[in-house]
């Protein structure tokens, strides 16, 4: 099955498992985006001071942010994934991640949160030492974000279905949930980035909104994220038949 096709399937899919569960996953997005904003701005208030030991906290504490948000990344996407299912999913199954499969969360979450400050931290260097007022510093700047951000991208590709795997097959650990994702995702990551471009064209339905329209286009696109995993998985398990 080619890009496109796997696309308008998977997104048929994701339209399905929303049906008469809009007002719970719309809750639950704004949810999680009021606290992933809270945190955030809470540690943009923190004083990390100049020089080094400024850098250094700020480094740490975006990793520590991170690192702890993926317990309500993996109630958010246990959500989804149930409605994946056609399970029963309520409003607090959001905050599972606090309540189950805490410790493997945050150790799997160690990892990637790892990688992508790693892919980061030249640009971040850069930001605190280099004299961004001059062309020179703002070019090396830029050439170094725009690095970082291709990185964590591939790392956020690769590593994008361990929650899913980690919901479905518990036992199986964070390291293997790790690896098995980054089986998955091999040979897939520019589908499922074919995936996410495809919902580009609704920006501008949520920009005629004021941006109330991202509720919906955000349920929309992790339902297809989770609707994309059992797709994938259904099709790697047909091929070692």
């Amino acid at each position: 099955m080619n890009r496109h096709a796997l696309s308008c399937a998977v997104k048929a899919r994701a339209r399905g498992a929303l049906s008469g569960h809009l007002p719970l996953v719309v809750a639950a997005n704004l949810t999680f985006s009021a606290v992933f904003l809270l945190l955030y701005l809470a540690g943009a208030e923190m004083n990390v001071g100049n020089g080094i030991p400024g850098f250094v906290f700020s480094v740490i504490l975006s990793w520590s942010l991170d690192v702890f948000f993926g317990l309500f990344s993996y109630g958010l996407q246990g959500i989804y994934l149930g409605l994946a299912y056609c399970r029963p999913v309520q409003q607090k199954d959001l905050f599972a991640g606090f309540s189950e499969n805490t410790r493997q969360i945050l150790l799997m979450q160690i990892f990637p949160a790892s990688l992508k400050l790693a892919a980061m931290l030249p640009a971040f260097w850069a930001a605190f030492f280099l004299p961004l007022h001059t062309g020179k510093g703002r070019i090396i700047f830029a050439v170094l974000f725009a690095m970082g951000i291709c990185l964590r991208l591939w790392i956020r590709l690769t590593y994008v279905l361990s929650f899913f795997l980690l919901l479905d097959y518990p036992r199986e650990g964070a390291g293997a949930s790790l690896q098995r994702s980054r089986r998955l995702m091999k040979g897939y990551k520019l589908t499922l980035l074919y995936l996410d471009l495809s919902f580009l064209p609704y920006l501008a339905p949520v920009l005629c909104t004021f941006g109330i329209g991202q509720l919906w286009v955000s349920a929309y696109m992790l339902s297809a994220r989770a609707c994309f995993y059992r797709a994938l998985l259904t099709e790697k398990t047909v091929s070692r038949v």
